[in-house]
């Protein structure tokens, strides 16, 4: 299960930009002009001067991350890259106890058409040019 995108990943990657941004933020404005900036101050005045320099590569990172949990709802487990749908429904034919895809009746299986039937049950989304299924899993 080494190529699912796990949300709890994704909410982690959140979490360390988030934590790095409001300490450069706590760090830029600590002097006595903007003592008065909470903490929403500080971060956006970041936002706008990181943006004004062309240094967008954290603040897009965290909206990418932020979009992608708000399109699937939330903590959904894991996300499965389309590239690796059919190897999925092998493990979960697998997994759910109908036998090893090595062994007959598996191994009769058309696993293209079986994981193309499965994603009927998956809703998909694009996230760093790669298209995911998540769902019922």
């Amino acid at each position: 299960m080494g190529y699912y995108l796990y949300t709890r990943k994704v909410r982690e990657e959140i979490g360390e930009i988030t934590d790095e941004l409001k300490a450069r933020a706590e760090e830029m404005f600590e002097d006595e002009e903007h003592k008065d900036f909470d903490l929403d101050d500080k971060m956006a005045a970041l936002e706008a001067a990181d943006r004004l320099k062309g240094d967008n590569e954290q603040w897009d990172r965290l909206k990418e991350c932020q979009d992608l949990l708000d399109e699937v709802g939330g903590d959904v487990g894991f996300l499965i890259p389309d590239d690796d749908f059919e190897e999925y429904a092998e493990d979960h034919a697998q997994n759910i106890g109908l036998g090893h895809v090595d062994q007959w009746p598996l191994n009769c299986v058309d696993w293209s058409k079986a994981a193309y039937l499965l994603k009927q049950d998956f809703q998909s989304v694009e996230f760093n040019g790669t298209t995911y299924w998540y769902g019922e899993q």
